[in-house]
């Protein structure tokens, strides 16, 4: 049974479709890269399955159950977390206290302003826990904004993890990284995956067939191809369109 589908999904901006009857099916446990050129539908993917938008048509599943038109918070309480492309964090907040809104945001309690966040251990407990995953404790009383680039990024993922995902939406977690930053980033990926079924975009060829179970290339909007790394590759119709222009 797959965990997300998608079918017939179809969204217009005016008479342009980002997104053009696209047939998806994500398993459970598994990570899925997303590739294409700029304005290939790939982002609107992402947001029409986190809720970010709403499709024109079509219908999205999600553990069976049917999620298209949710609120974006509506599709996070059920277990979609979302990153994204461009970081998405409090700046002048420390990483702890970024990192313990979102979890605050699934307490039973989070809608009871009159109490004491200090009284709720279990939320400070597993906002320590959140931090030292992504491994920013010895940052954890630093502001957001004075992070590093990928200590941001792993801050942002930070806080989607927060939400208790089982799917994970990463919208070119890599982007603007250094090499050694990147190498870093892939190997916390490979650790989320053992928990989390991941889908995310990436421009980086070398990264994409080095950590993806699954490849799906798009191009204005449509699905063209989709398999393991070494059949994309492959691929003459994705060899001719694509791989000569990704990097």
């Amino acid at each position: 049974m797959a965990l997300l589908k998608t079918t017939k999904l179809l969204k217009y901006f005016g008479s342009l479709a980002c997104v053009y009857y696209v047939d998806l099916e994500f398993e459970e446990g598994r990570i899925y890269s997303i590739i294409g050129p700029n304005g290939a539908g790939k982002t609107s993917l992402l947001n029409l399955i986190s809720g970010h938008l709403a499709p024109s048509s079509g219908e999205i599943t999600f553990r069976d159950r049917k999620i298209d038109g949710l609120e974006s918070s509506q599709v996070s309480q059920l277990g979609i977390g979302r990153s994204f492309q461009l970081n998405n964090l409090f700046p002048a907040l420390s990483v702890f206290e970024n990192v313990r809104l979102a979890v605050q945001s699934r307490h039973p309690g989070r809608y009871n302003f009159f109490s004491n966040i200090g009284a709720y251990r279990e939320v400070n407990e597993k906002a320590d826990a959140i931090v030292d995953k992504i491994g920013l404790s010895p940052s954890s009383a630093k502001q957001a904004q004075y992070l590093s680039h990928g200590d941001k990024r792993l801050l942002e993922i930070g806080i989607a993890l927060a939400t208790d995902p089982a799917l994970l939406l990463m919208d070119e977690p890599t982007s603007g990284m250094a090499p050694e930053e990147t190498v870093m980033m892939l190997g916390f990926i490979r650790k989320l995956a053992l928990e989390h079924t991941i889908i995310f975009i990436e421009h980086k060829m070398n990264i994409v067939m080095s950590i993806s179970d699954q490849v799906i290339v798009m191009n204005q909007g449509r699905v063209i191809a989709t398999g393991t790394p070494a059949a994309v590759q492959a691929d003459p119709e994705v060899r001719r369109a694509y791989l000569g222009g990704i990097d």
